[in-house]
């Protein structure tokens, strides 16, 4: 958005004690004070009117209507096929099929947005809790003209960063105010509300999928079309080539599941919204639809669902010792305790191997309680096996929280959420017990471990709730689709 700053007069927030400048940027405007109080009573008195685009009517039900206008369209780039998918479909013993969808989610970092900029005849200097210094490097050496080995970039703590502080906007926005203050330290904090608002969201989308089932049940054939924007267009464009971008496929372009016919398709969707890296980025959707349709699936089979995976990955030993393991601590495929249902799920990326099986409590009406999540994650080697345990339980609860909850409403082109009252995540009382199983695999070199035991935890929560309501989830959150949480 931009400003109309002919409606704008800064001279209501210079007449607050402790205000020193206001400073109008391309896309913002900032007011400089002695303190971060100050500085915000400063920009409350100032009232910018905002020019929103052309865009501003663009709402929740304009989204759903470019989701769905997507996957149903003839027209498709292709991002991969192999096989003779005509043949598949043709003589399966049956085709399934299914849609499902997941909203916009906010990173709502505990730490609010920040970075430090002093700008010196001499130099840069940047204090900032960041994830992708070079970034910041090439933009603030864009923007100032100065050489880029003159730009030093610390790095602090981060106050949680799930791809959010990847991004480049503070700390350039930092080092401007800094020069345009004559070259002063400052010290840009953005509100929750800000934070919120113009975060750079994990994509919504939307997944039609058909599956070609042979006579055992398995599958032997994919078909996937899904719409969802592009993070790439707008971070690194030289990715995208014929209106392709195969990182939005994460999930399904690497997914573990053998499978001969396949087609995956591609609806880019170009609303405006802007869209980032969120922890575990394409897995965090595309694991959810494909995990979400494998338990359909054995469901279709009357096999249970850890049961039907070890089936269909037979040849791989390094996913059959995770599920095996699975088994053992879970006690999955033993009948529940009275009113314990369980749910199952996996994933496979950053050359690591998650699976988690969730147990919830649930009453004979619409509530339920998570109770417990049994996790087994093998990162091929565990250097710290202490750190990767610490991130396995930070993923479950970062999962949870917004399998039941997470969503970003669109209203007047942008996010509708601003804090906490809107923007609704797991609290104490609500949280499980995470139990954390860790295993390595000799041949493998050590893989990620700061997202991959994220995406499976929402389709082993939906699985779950099916086992205890008889309730198919397919679009996200959760309290969505009629249920409410319980707390402890």
């Amino acid at each position: 958005m931009t400003a109309a700053w002919s409606a704008l007069t800064p001279a209501p927030a210079l007449a607050l004690k402790g205000v020193e400048h206001v400073i109008t940027l391309d896309n913002a405007v900032a007011v400089l004070a002695g303190g971060y109080w100050q500085a915000q009573k400063g920009l409350e008195a100032l009232g910018p009117i905002w020019d929103l685009g052309p865009r501003s009517d663009y709402d929740m039900a304009a989204l759903e209507s470019d989701l769905e206008a997507g996957i149903n369209r003839s027209d498709l780039p292709v991002i991969r096929e192999g096989g003779d998918m005509d043949a598949a479909f043709e003589y399966a013993d049956s085709v399934y099929e299914q849609t499902f969808s997941v909203p916009y989610l906010a990173h709502v970092c505990m730490e609010p947005m920040n970075a430090t900029a002093w700008v010196r005849d001499d130099g840069v200097e940047i204090w900032m809790p960041g994830q992708g210094h070079s970034l910041v490097v090439d933009d603030v050496s864009a923007l100032l003209g100065v050489e880029k080995e003159t730009v030093r970039v610390h790095r602090t703590f981060l106050g949680g960063g799930f791809g959010r502080r990847g991004e480049a906007d503070l700390p350039v926005q930092a080092a401007y105010l800094s020069k345009e203050a004559g070259g002063r330290p400052v010290k840009l904090i953005w509100s929750r509300e800000e934070d919120v608002r113009r975060d750079f969201f994990r994509p919504a989308a939307r997944a039609r999928i058909q599956i070609a089932l042979g006579e055992d049940g398995l599958p032997i054939g994919l078909d996937v079309v899904e719409a969802v924007p592009s993070i790439n267009k707008r971070r690194f464009p030289n990715f995208i080539k014929d209106s392709k971008d195969p990182g939005a496929f994460s999930g399904f372009l690497d997914s573990p599941y053998p499978l001969d016919h396949h087609r995956i398709r591609y609806a880019m969707v170009e609303n405006g919204v802007p869209v980032g890296y969120w922890r575990s980025v394409s897995h965090s959707q595309n694991v959810f639809f494909m995990e979400a349709m494998v338990n359909e699936l054995a469901q279709r089979a009357g096999i249970n669902g850890l049961e039907y995976r070890r089936r269909w990955l037979a040849d791989n030993p390094r996913i059959l010792k995770v599920l095996d393991a699975l088994e053992e601590m879970s006690a999955y495929s033993e009948a529940p305790e009275d009113g314990i249902s369980k749910g199952v799920a996996l994933n496979a990326s950053h050359n690591s191997i998650c699976a988690h099986v969730i147990h919830i409590s649930s009453d004979s009406g619409t509530g339920f309680q998570v109770e417990r999540i049994d996790c087994v994650i093998d990162p091929g080697v565990a250097v710290n096996p202490d750190g990767v345990v610490a991130q396995v339980e930070s993923q479950a609860l970062d999962g949870l929280s917004a399998a039941l909850f997470g969503k970003i409403h669109i209203k007047n082109g942008g996010a509708a959420d601003s804090n906490f009252d809107t923007v609704r995540m797991l609290r104490i009382a609500e949280a499980p017990i995470v139990n954390v199983r860790v295993l390595e695999w000799d041949s493998a070199s050590p893989g990620g471990m700061g997202e991959p035991a994220l995406p499976s935890i929402a389709p082993a929560l939906t699985d779950a709730i099916y086992q205890a309501t008889g309730q198919r989830i397919r679009s996200l959150p959760v309290v969505d689709n009629g249920l409410e949480v319980a707390s402890a």
